[in-house]
């Protein structure tokens, strides 16, 4: 309890809805993508839609059994597919280094892999479809009312903000789901 423990703030990734007295501000955007290297996909063929998915070895980011089916949005659609993960691994380096070692496609922050995307030891894979996971896009810090008028507690923020080169920088989080 932020409140009651007297906390300043604390950061959350998360998609489910923050506490009513708490205030949520967005420090940082975090967007998932779907990845594998260019020879697994030349061995096992790129998938054209959420659909093939389950024709793959997937890697996952797992911390229960809500991760083991994938949700993709593009134009209004959603995809909800199962995604069978021959790796489960509740650190998202691990499953990036699976994916470099060519063991499947991905489900990684694009924040992760970006480096590897460039210089081609990654590819996208559905780059039409955006993954949509139980983090929410947002990592937020909560906080109290009174704790944000304080001067150290503002500075913070807008350093976070700053250093993550937040795009939301100024933006209020909308309830219930702060994280989205």
């Amino acid at each position: 309890d932020i409140a009651f423990e007297r906390f300043d703030l604390a950061l959350r990734w998360s998609n489910s809805a923050p506490p009513p007295e708490l205030v949520c501000v967005p420090v940082a955007r975090v967007d998932w993508v779907l990845v594998a290297t260019p020879g697994y996909l030349a061995e096992r063929g790129t998938p054209a839609t959420p659909d093939a998915l389950p024709q793959h070895d997937c890697l996952a980011y797992w911390r229960g059994a809500l991760d083991e089916a994938w949700t993709l949005v593009r134009e209004g659609q959603e995809a909800r597919v199962q995604a069978p993960s021959r790796y489960h691994v509740d650190n998202p380096e691990a499953v990036l280094d699976a994916a470099l070692a060519g063991l499947g496609i991905a489900l990684v922050p694009s924040y992760l892999c970006a480096a590897e995307l460039a210089r081609g030891e990654l590819r996208p894979v559905l780059p039409s479809w955006t993954p949509r996971t139980r983090f929410g896009t947002f990592i937020t810090a909560l906080t109290t009312p009174e704790r944000l008028r304080v001067a150290r507690n503002r500075t913070l923020l807008t350093y976070l903000q700053a250093g993550l080169d937040a795009p939301c920088a100024q933006t209020a989080c909308d309830r219930p789901f702060c994280g989205r």
